[in-house]
């Protein structure tokens, strides 16, 4: 029997400390992968923040960090299914903040830890993966 076409997307998104790629999947046209890149610039100087960061360096990374998940979460539209990946802490985070949007409170959210990668190498790590990460849900 199939299943009625819902109209949603299942996503993997792959962050990091630089950037977000997201990645959605429409599960009646596997055929295409569609991508978004979306790149976190902080203004300050990494090498300082590192070493010794400031009060106003950490709360204008904190508003940074909280303006790029906004972005992310932007260009999310009808979630069915949604993976979080990535080698670093911003994953959790992102879980944190997709889990307070109302519209959202239908679709299955999962993470795992990756090794760092670039655009191409996550995409085809999400697309590879597709069905068995789909079927865990």
């Amino acid at each position: 029997m199939q299943k009625p076409h819902t109209d949603q997307l299942d996503y993997g998104i792959y962050i990091d400390p630089q950037k977000a790629i997201i990645i959605s999947i429409d599960e009646f046209n596997l055929a295409q992968a569609d991508r978004v890149r979306i790149e976190l610039n902080f203004d300050n100087d990494e090498a300082q923040l590192i070493k010794n960061p400031s009060i106003e360096q950490r709360a204008s990374n904190v508003l940074e960090m909280h303006d790029f998940f906004q972005k992310v979460i932007a260009h999310i539209e009808k979630p069915h299914r949604v993976i979080l990946f990535g080698p670093s802490e911003e994953k959790y985070e992102l879980h944190k903040e997709l889990q307070k949007q109302t519209s959202f409170t239908t679709m299955s959210l999962a993470l795992f830890v990756s090794e760092s990668m670039e655009e191409v190498a996550a995409v085809q790590q999400y697309t590879d993966h597709y069905f068995s990460i789909h079927s865990s849900f």
